[in-house]
């Protein structure tokens, strides 16, 4: 999902989306799957959050957010089931993945934002 709103932010014309308020939970691609192999391994059950513990996006990418970007926008761009995810929001913790040793490799929004746009 970062990817798709990324270059916005790198133009300098992204910002908070909707009302800005929504806490938007996210994980790397790279520590989602090595949870997984952590869990596998470490033959742990129940029910694990895949997300990092950091909430942060503009300031990862050291760029401003000078617009908000209305609702109606974000649907329209994303369609209506994608655009909810953006906009609602959801508080989750990965206190189930600590607690097991998990490690995140990217546990920040910098850190993952900045292997992504390739810094």
């Amino acid at each position: 999902m970062i990817e798709s709103i990324w270059l916005p932010f790198k133009l300098g014309v992204g910002g908070p989306l909707g009302t800005g308020q929504q806490i938007m939970p996210w994980i790397h691609m790279l520590d989602l799957c090595s949870l997984i192999q952590h869990i596998i391994e470490k033959c742990e059950s129940g029910v694990f959050n895949g997300v990092a513990r950091e909430i942060a996006f503009a300031s990862a990418l050291n760029r401003p957010c000078i617009f908000n970007v209305p609702e109606f926008v974000v649907q329209a761009i994303f369609g209506k089931e994608r655009s909810a995810l953006l906009l609602s929001g959801a508080k989750i913790q990965p206190k189930k993945a600590l607690a097991s040793g998990f490690q995140f490799k990217y546990p920040t929004a910098k850190a993952a934002c900045t292997q992504l746009v390739g810094k």
